[in-house]
């Protein structure tokens, strides 16, 4: 079998490894070949649109696009040809687009290139057309900026540029602002900021507004959905509109960037700002539980049937602001789980802090089989915030039923029944000098495959009790099944006559 790093180091164009599979993996998998042979004809530019076409053009091959694991950058360019000299040249202006020209080694204009410039922490990206041009967005300020351009076979070029004041035609930055106060189309809490599950519009403040042109605006979470993204910049109130959706993540931001497209000029004034995501986030980090009604060993079994446990349930709030009137809502579509009081109050949760609720009761159907349990639990606050987390109780599995034994002077044979609960991979078997325990376990290893034990370490005519556990292939063990008390025999040469 050939791999893909094989096929990659014995290729006879030479070059590095940049995605390799397991040394035992056939390369004759469509995938890969298809990769293979982007990546070394020059078809594709880029190791990751190699990787990207391979896998549109076998979207059936999963299996093989889980293991193509990066050594190198994902936009690192595949060289076909001895990398060339480039040539840039541009033309920046503050607060008008800019221009920037690349050229090969032979002066002649190269498409495809990759052009950013950056100056105090924005980045203005651009891509070269057929003669080489490049629009880029308008610079902010006069100064310095840095200029780097990277393309196919060519080594990556950078340099310091300075950007100049412009003549006419400059237009100041608005400053961006979201407007949350649930008037109009917005619905949110009014605090100007960002909040998970609301609609906000975007309005943006002008010292010198365009007279003319088309605003339009880009997010850069895809998980906010951009329902109004352009109006004419002629219109004084007009804005955009965005949904929040809940699961955006409290404590972050979310980067917005206004573009300024006027009629007749090539390019696009941009303004990039940060929106920052505000807000309570709760999640549920630990359950507790206690069944005093049942076998009192912390946690939900099969002999709880019939009987009454109590869960408790930890919340944190991750986000950066304070959860208030907190409220908890449990329930479960399981028939055999009654919910005796569902809903609780737990008042205000602070950030970065927790606290753990007063106990829920849940009762279980005298029917109850031992099944795992699912509960849900709603959470939500006083600002409408709301969360919700899925607790699965992993319920051990039913202890065995020990039958019988035979015990010799130095041997006991035990031997027991299942329990009946589905999922037992093995047994685990406990012995005790005294009723009650302390048990000693005497298995390193659960018993798989037989209902029987040896223990060989006894002595003639002592007594010894026995129990049996279930254990599950998840690791979860039952309680002990009932005690069975075995005495070994004394030796025939020790009786008296």
């Amino acid at each position: 079998w050939e791999s893909m790093g094989i096929a990659f180091l014995l290729n006879p164009k030479g070059g590095s490894v940049a995605y390799t599979g397991y040394t035992d993996s056939s390369f004759a998998s469509p995938v890969s070949r298809t990769f293979y042979e982007l990546v070394f004809t020059g078809e594709a530019p880029q190791i990751s649109r190699a990787l990207a076409q391979a896998k549109s053009k076998h979207p059936q091959d999963v299996w093989m696009n889980e293991y193509l694991n990066t050594l190198g950058e994902p936009e690192m360019w595949v060289y076909t040809a001895k990398p060339g000299t480039l040539k840039v040249e541009s033309d920046l202006k503050a607060g008008v687009p800019g221009r920037v020209r690349v050229l090969g080694p032979d002066g002649a204009g190269l498409r495809g290139a990759r052009v950013c410039v950056v100056q105090r922490g924005t980045y203005l990206n651009a891509e070269t057309d057929a003669e080489g041009w490049a629009s880029v967005s308008a610079p902010e300020a006069v100064g310095k900026a840095q200029l780097s351009v990277i393309a196919q076979n060519h080594a990556p070029h950078s340099s310091s540029v300075q950007v100049a004041k412009a003549e006419s035609g400059a237009q100041t930055p608005p400053r961006i602002l979201v407007d949350d106060d649930s008037e109009g189309e917005s619905k949110g809490n009014g605090r100007g900021d960002l909040t998970p599950d609301e609609k906000v519009e975007i309005r943006l403040k002008w010292d010198s507004p365009p007279e003319a042109g088309t605003l339009k605006l880009a997010v850069g979470d895809p998980r906010v959905k951009v329902e109004r993204g352009e109006f004419d910049a002629a219109r004084p109130d007009g804005s955009f509109l965005v949904s929040v959706p809940a699961s955006t993540r409290p404590g972050g931001q979310v980067w917005a960037e206004v573009r300024l497209e006027k009629p007749g000029v090539q390019g696009a004034w941009a303004w990039r700002s940060p929106l920052p995501v505000q807000g309570p986030a709760l999640r549920c980090v630990r359950v507790r539980v206690e069944d005093k009604k049942g076998n009192k060993d912390g946690r939900v079994g099969w002999e709880d049937a019939g009987g009454e446990a109590e869960i408790f349930f930890t919340i944190f709030n991750s986000g950066n602001q304070p959860a208030s009137d907190c409220v908890l809502v449990l329930s479960s579509e399981d028939s055999a789980v009654k919910i005796g009081q569902p809903e609780m109050k737990i008042g205000a949760v602070k950030p970065d802090d927790a606290l753990e609720s007063r106990a829920f009761v849940f009762g279980l159907d005298p029917a109850y089989d031992g099944r795992p349990i699912v509960l849900m639990l709603a959470m939500r606050d006083k600002e409408g915030g709301k969360w919700s987390a899925s607790v699965r109780l992993e319920v051990p599995p039913a202890p065995p039923i020990l039958l019988s034994h035979d015990a010799g002077t130095n041997c006991v044979n035990l031997s027991w029944r299942p329990g009946g609960t589905e999922g037992v991979a093995g047994y685990h078997v406990y012995r005790s000098l005294k009723p009650g325990g302390p048990y000693k376990r005497l298995t390193e290893k659960p018993v798989k495959g037989m209902t029987i034990y040896r223990d060989l370490e006894v002595v003639p005519n002592d007594d010894y009790y026995y129990a049996v556990t279930s254990v599950t292939g998840e690791g979860l063990e039952s309680v002990r099944s009932e005690e069975h008390h075995a005495r070994t025999l004394t030796p025939l040469w020790g009786r008296k006559r």
